[in-house]
């Protein structure tokens, strides 16, 4: 059985305001259930959106190889 949580919840985990989280959802950065039809309804979303979202935002830092100064030489 699929686990859901809160905005708020997933706000804390992916460290943004709960606004912030009630965008990603409505412009599709992430896929919850909307429940109710009103202003005032709740999202829930599946755990595995959030860690899929967090993996997503994992940056690689760039380290040049070694030797390769002299291409960097040029930039500064």
């Amino acid at each position: 059985m699929e686990k859901y949580i809160s905005v708020a919840r997933c706000a804390k985990m992916i460290d943004v305001s709960q606004e912030t989280v009630r965008r990603f959802l409505r412009d599709g950065r992430l896929n919850g259930v909307k429940l109710g039809d009103s202003e005032q309804a709740r999202w829930r979303i599946p755990i595995r959106e959030v860690e899929r979202y967090m993996e997503s935002c994992i940056v690689t830092p760039f380290i040049p190889q070694y030797g390769t100064r002299s291409q960097y030489a040029a930039v500064r």
